[in-house]
């Protein structure tokens, strides 16, 4: 990828916010394929990790390999104003 190439980005953040992995990936890159990098990843980097949430975008199966894993993915939906799963409010750029 060159610098003007598109590119998606998939993130393991932590409750208070510190990022603990990140994924980027083609923008052709389905989510539901780049997702099931990070939680490989997040068990590899960080085995205390038992529980992790998702937007709608990921398929049922990925909660499948995440419990083999160890870890509960749960997929949560977007709460309306917000700009991620995890309910943080919009902020302008």
């Amino acid at each position: 990828m060159n610098a003007l190439s598109p590119c998606r980005m998939a993130s393991g953040i932590e409750p208070t916010g510190l990022m603990l992995t990140v994924l980027v990936t083609a923008a052709s890159t389905q989510d539901s394929v780049a997702g099931e990098r990070l939680p490989n990843r997040l068990a590899a980097d960080h085995p205390n990790i038992r529980k992790g949430w998702a937007d709608r975008g990921y398929r049922e199966d990925l909660v499948d390999h995440a419990a083999r894993l160890g870890i509960e993915l749960e997929v949560v939906r977007r709460a309306p104003g917000t700009n991620s799963a995890g309910g943080r409010e919009r902020r302008p750029v």
